[in-house]
């Protein structure tokens, strides 16, 4: 397993454009298999904390806070068996139980190297890098891609093997989008 950096993700990406177009709405009639964060971290804006490998999902944006918005920092580690599929995909679930409020909306990127360790301040910080996307999440549903710059669809023989980083930030002024790690959220899943 090595570290994949985002320069080598994007080429993954962009390679996917080579590969034949994924049937529309093949996730819903053959989900082979999914994968969750295998960490999931919460990070303050306002001071660098992480909060390392913790079991709740957050996203929290207000003008109130004093800065101390939160975001969600995490880590896949892909299965080296996941190279024999032809295409994975990000998708944002949220259960009914979770809560959405606000813009509803979280912007996704992938990070430099994923979170290690419950940190009190800076260094290392989120290590924001290249944003993938913008997701709308709805209390019961899969969230929609509003904006899409790498992905969702992605070459799983790209990914596999490899550790990914990730952040999910709050967009506009006022956002609060809690989840479950390894129940909703964030995955990566086969399509096919």
């Amino acid at each position: 397993m090595k570290l994949h950096t985002a320069t080598a993700f994007l080429v993954a990406v962009f390679a996917r454009s080579t590969l034949a177009t994924p049937i529309p709405g093949a996730l819903q009639r053959r989900q082979i298999t999914e994968l969750y964060p295998d960490v999931t971290s919460q990070y303050n804006v306002g001071t660098g904390a992480i909060d390392y490998d913790i079991g709740v999902g957050l996203i929290s944006k207000s003008p109130t806070n004093g800065g101390q918005d939160i975001t969600t920092l995490v880590t896949f580690d892909i299965p080296a068996a996941w190279s024999s599929y032809n295409t994975c995909r990000i998708v944002f679930t949220s259960a009914a139980t979770s809560s959405v409020s606000g813009s509803g909306r979280a912007d996704a990127f992938l990070s430099l190297a994923p979170a290690t360790a419950s940190t009190a301040s800076w260094p290392p910080g989120n290590l924001r890098d290249i944003h993938v996307g913008r997701l709308l999440a709805v209390p019961g549903a899969e969230a929609t891609w509003e904006q899409s710059y790498v992905g969702p669809d992605i070459p799983c023989a790209e990914l596999a093997g490899e550790v990914y980083g990730g952040e999910l930030v709050g967009v506009y002024d006022t956002d609060y989008i809690t989840w479950t790690p390894g129940t909703d959220g964030i995955k990566i899943v086969v399509v096919d």
